[in-house]
């Protein structure tokens, strides 16, 4: 018959926390940080596994939720708060308790936020999602190709292809979620950069055509996996807009025009959270990334500086990105446990 009840209220302790959403406290030893395994007081232990305890007077039953590391009611699911058994509550706010034949601390603390955030193999996404915000350097290279038409028949007269790579610098904002409930992270992102960047095709005299960039803007996706503790593996997405000068110098006058293109982005990157920097209380993660965007046409009709032909400049540019990004909305790195001391200060 023991056994009976036993499965019975097994099956209900089951049930509790399947649904229990009310945990979210347990007891730690306060030396450790480990949870307390102890029955409440006043409870006796029917079963050891699954654990399940009595309370002596009331008769209510208790299970242990192996998830949290606390003892719960097994009909409600909430956590008992009742200190462990053999333990004297010393202060109800912050609650601490002392073994009364062992002299050893216990204290009442949240239970660590579950791990249906992480899939085997990955590291913690709470620590990437939220919002986001930092500066980044970049290193850009880009390849120009500019051709020159004949304005009255379209024909193709001359084109010239020239590199050139420059450095600069911006910020980068975003916001990541993880919602499927595992490693995988998604989210948007946004970044302006400024830099100054020349690339001209030179002929005899002094004389050129070319463009010189002043900003550049990126918005798009990123989605990836937190392979590792601190580890955030991705790629990106995302339409770019880039601002510049065409300019033309044949020795005469020089026509000089400001345009701005739409461009195409994609890229892969990495993010990692050195331990050495994770002592704001927020997250803080460093980045490496690289892309690669394809621009609209940029025209220049029919100019001054040579008013029978027409020029169109088209670039590609691939970008190096490092910077440093802090997380707003991310949970941080779990803390050290508790040390007597500090719980006994007051």
């Amino acid at each position: 018959m023991r056994g009976v009840v036993v499965s019975c209220v097994a099956v209900t302790a089951l049930f509790a926390l399947s649904g229990a959403s009310g945990v979210h406290a347990r007891w730690i030893d306060a030396q450790t940080g480990e949870a307390v395994r102890r029955a409440p007081a006043g409870t006796e232990v029917l079963d050891p596994d699954p654990v399940l305890a009595r309370d002596r007077k009331t008769g209510r039953y208790f299970a242990w939720d192996e998830q949290c590391g606390t003892w719960i009611d097994a009909q409600t699911g909430e956590e008992v708060r009742r200190a462990p058994a053999g333990t004297e509550v010393l202060d109800p706010d912050p609650m601490l308790a002392r073994d009364r034949r062992t002299g050893r601390y216990f204290a009442w603390e949240p239970c660590p936020p579950p791990p249906a955030l992480l899939i085997p193999g990955t590291g913690d996404a709470r620590q990437q999602v939220g919002f986001y915000f930092g500066g980044q350097l970049l290193w850009n290279a880009g390849r120009v190709r500019a051709n020159e038409y004949l304005a009255a028949t379209g024909a193709l007269t001359n084109s010239f292809l020239d590199t050139g790579d420059a450095l600069g610098a911006g910020l980068v904002t975003g916001f990541n979620v993880a919602p499927w409930g595992n490693g995988i992270v998604v989210g948007g992102f946004a970044s302006l950069n400024v830099l100054n960047q020349t690339i001209n095709r030179s002929f005899a005299g002094g004389t050129f055509l070319g463009t010189t960039t002043h900003w550049i803007a990126t918005a798009g996706v990123k989605a990836g996996v937190v392979t590792g503790p601190g580890v955030f593996l991705y790629g990106l997405a995302g339409a770019s807009v880039l601002n510049a000068d065409l300019v033309i110098n044949f020795g005469g006058p020089v026509s000089t025009a400001n345009r701005t293109v739409w461009g195409t982005t994609l890229g892969i990157g990495a993010a990692f959270q050195p331990a050495m920097l994770q002592h704001a209380g927020r997250p803080v993660s460093l980045f490496v990334q690289y892309q690669h965007t394809w621009w609209d046409t940029a025209r220049l009709n029919q100019p001054a500086a040579s008013p029978a032909f027409n020029y169109s400049f088209r670039r590609e540019d691939d970008t190096l990105r490092v910077g440093v990004i802090v997380h707003f909305g991310a949970t941080a790195a779990p803390a050290a446990p508790v040390r007597p001391g500090a719980m006994i200060a007051k």
